[in-house]
């Protein structure tokens, strides 16, 4: 059976990027807030089993110890 996942991964910006975005952004809106972070969609037939999993997380660069999922809006935005 097909299984299909989306992955968080870690932060997709410096974090002085993040702040000259935060920046700028500040001047625009005072209540918009930036996160910015990789996300990996995979669809696997068949599903992954625990240790495929781990594998391909690691393979991803993804940790186990990712922050807290920002709060607000999600808005996905993905290469043409």
């Amino acid at each position: 059976m097909a299984e299909f996942l989306a992955l968080r991964g870690s932060a997709a910006l410096s974090a002085s990027r993040q702040n000259s975005l935060r920046l700028a952004l500040g001047e625009q809106s005072k209540n918009l807030q930036l996160s910015v972070e990789h996300w990996y969609f995979v669809d696997a037939e068949p599903a992954l089993d625990a240790d495929e999993l781990a594998r391909l997380k690691d393979l991803l660069g993804i940790t186990v110890a990712l922050p807290p999922v920002p709060v607000g809006q999600f808005l996905l935005v993905v290469p043409r």
